[in-house]
């Protein structure tokens, strides 16, 4: 997208130590997904291929590798020619790697990552080791992250680049990377939530958490839909790096033909797996065919579900409606020709299947679930929405589009029509403007580390208001004095349902990396704006200014046995002594 139409060099960077991308590039290309100027930079082939000098006036060389025992067991990893590109070692009767020797071409060893262990089995000092054609020393790091920080460095060259950042894996590398010419975007594809657990109340994803639990680290946390990005900002707060932008897809040109389609036939492309529910699925199109005889479904993909899905369509003596066709290769073009497409996931982070359906003039029939669908999906305009699980519902909307022509050919039209919404240039605008803005704000950036809140007092007033007295303090490594900066707030979460209530904390003074506090407030104060409490209210002191969003629990007798002051029912102060279980 960045290369077709802004003609900037945009390779995907990667850092696994693999031997090439031949068959990753058929791959993609086989599948409709390659392109030709798509460029996959590797760090270990770089550094293979480079022409290494050594440290400045040093003639050092390698010492000799550890000796290994006998018992290790060596494998060998070759490139796409069949030439020995890497030498891995293991512990006997075990996958803990020792050693790693990445061999060029020509045969001698460019890179020497070792990895020892005590006698114990446990792992020592982690050491790379970068070396020239004759053995000497190139370079030398404590550990894998800081060489490909150094990579990343290298291909910057000093000017200015942006650096989008799609994987977790990759995300957790580059959290504390920070260079002045370096703009550092993260995106996160699917919800910040613990899966089953309401945004707004609910924690954090594990897997998510190198970015989401890490906002201000980013020059900016991209979501792919507006709703996802407005559940983060009601359930954390909000800062200056949070951006909306949507996933790409062109839609074919000409629009497919309405003629060309089949009124009743139905097309689904997915993976057969518990999150796509493609037994819903199957339900609906059973329900939809007492009404129209011939209605039919195609469902493109295979999985883990498959055997179970072709018992339920035994079940339900559903073979002349549904028809599993297994992994297709461009299995979207089955939207060119189908009345209508549908989805009944139980989660999504922006389902692309729904932009490559609606980008073929092929109206969705789609569950209305976090995330993605009402972003692409206007119901009634361009497609139809229905409740999660309502089968009922989808059903009739199915026989609606086909057995009302005119209704058919409106949706078709606007569907086709909308989606250059999500058309390649559209979506690059964006992310030029966000990048531009990200180069913008570079100075204002803040990077705030070591955040803490010390209480000094705590009163608790007849009225039943709560006052607290304390210092938050932190250390500064970037960007502007963030004293003058930073507003505190008090976060007051629920353990059910519903978004947290933020109050304003009075600031009693500014000192560089101190903020000396008043947080006062009262039980009517954390009452719900909306929905259910729940019995336990969790406590936070936050901080933001710019890009900076961060928040620390506040703590209460250091673990020891916890005393509850409360109101009786008379209005009485009373205390509970709430003892901990025996360990």
């Amino acid at each position: 997208m960045f290369s077709e139409h802004a003609d900037v060099v945009t390779p995907v960077l990667t850092f696994e130590p693999i031997g090439g991308y031949r068959r990753t590039m058929e791959s993609l290309r086989n599948s409709g997904h390659g392109f030709d100027q798509l460029e996959i930079w590797n760090v270990y082939h770089y550094y293979r291929s480079a022409d290494l000098t050594p440290l400045l006036g040093a003639d050092e060389v390698l010492e000799a590798a550890p000796e290994v025992p006998e018992e290790c067991s060596v494998s060998e990893i070759v490139d796409d020619d069949g030439l020995l590109f890497c030498r891995v070692t293991k512990l006997p009767q075990s996958d803990t790697v020792i050693l790693r020797e990445y061999v060029r071409p020509d045969g001698s060893t460019y890179l020497v990552d070792q990895s020892p262990v005590d006698e114990d089995g446990r792992k020592l000092r982690r050491t790379l080791t970068m070396l020239t054609k004759d053995g000497r020393i190139a370079g030398r790091w404590a550990g894998a992250t800081s060489l490909y920080h150094e990579w990343l460095r290298t291909l910057a060259s000093g000017g200015p680049t942006a650096l989008i950042i799609d994987s977790i894996f990759t995300a957790r590398l580059l959290t504390s990377f920070e260079e002045p010419n370096i703009v550092k975007l993260a995106v996160l594809h699917n919800s910040h939530a613990v899966p089953g657990q309401d945004p707004l109340s609910g924690s954090l994803s594990p897997r998510q958490r190198p970015v989401s639990a890490n906002t201000s680290a980013w020059d900016a946390v991209v979501f792919l839909t507006d709703g996802q990005r407005d559940d983060f900002v009601r359930a954390f707060g909000g800062s200056d790096n949070m951006y909306a932008i949507s996933n790409a897809r062109q839609r074919v040109s000409p629009e497919p033909a309405f003629d060309g389609r089949s009124r009743t036939n139905g097309a689904m492309a997915c993976s057969l797996s518990e999150r796509k529910n493609v037994e819903a699925a199957i339900r609906i199109i059973h329900r939809a065919s007492a009404t129209v005889p011939d209605v039919h479904l195609d469902v493109y993909g295979g999985g883990p579900e498959e055997q179970r899905l072709r018992d339920l369509i035994d079940e339900l003596g559903a073979h002349d409606h549904v028809t599993l066709r297994g992994p297709t290769p461009q299995a979207s073009r089955a939207f060119e020709s189908a009345a209508f497409s549908l989805l009944t996931s139980r989660k999504e982070g922006q389902p692309l299947v729904l932009m490559e359906s609606l980008g073929r003039g092929c109206p969705p029939v789609a569950f209305d679930i976090r995330y993605g669908p009402s972003s692409l999906i206007t119901d009634g305009e361009n497609g139809f929405l229905v409740q999660e699980g309502d089968h009922a519902a989808a059903a009739e909307r199915i026989v609606q589009i086909c057995t009302d022509e005119a209704l058919a050919r409106r949706l078709g039209q606007a569907a086709w029509q909308g989606s250059n919404a999500f058309a390649e240039r559209a979506v690059l605008d964006r992310w030029l403007a966000a990048i531009a803005e990200c180069f913008t704000r570079k100075n204002a950036r803040l990077v705030v580390r070591d955040l803490t809140f010390d209480i000094t007092r705590t009163t608790l007033w007849g009225s039943g208001a709560v006052e607290v007295l304390g210092d938050i303090t932190w250390t500064q490594s970037c960007g502007p004095p963030a004293v003058e900066l930073i507003e505190p707030y008090l976060a007051v979460r629920r353990r059910a349902v519903g978004p947290p209530t933020f109050l304003p904390v009075k600031v009693r003074e500014r000192r560089p990396g101190r903020l000396s506090v008043v947080i006062a407030f009262a039980p009517d104060d954390c009452a719900p704006t909306s929905g259910p409490t729940g019995k336990f209210l969790d406590l936070s002191v936050g901080v933001r200014a710019n890009n900076l969003r961060q928040e620390i629990r506040v703590s209460f007798g250091a673990g020891r046995e916890p005393w509850l002051p409360y109101s009786t029912a008379h209005g009485s102060v009373s205390i509970q002594r709430r003892l901990r279980a025996p360990a």
